[in-house]
């Protein structure tokens, strides 16, 4: 796992810890390539 993901889950996890608030990921590059389709 790179470096900064796992910066990004720690983080989330002790923010979890802390509120209680539910965390989801999702892979940003995917969610890029649809848009960009979307506008061609």
């Amino acid at each position: 796992m790179p470096h900064k993901r796992k910066k990004v889950r720690k983080f989330c996890e002790l923010l979890k810890q802390e509120t209680n608030l539910s965390i989801e990921f999702w892979y940003e590059r995917l969610s890029t390539v649809v848009a960009e389709r979307s506008l061609i």
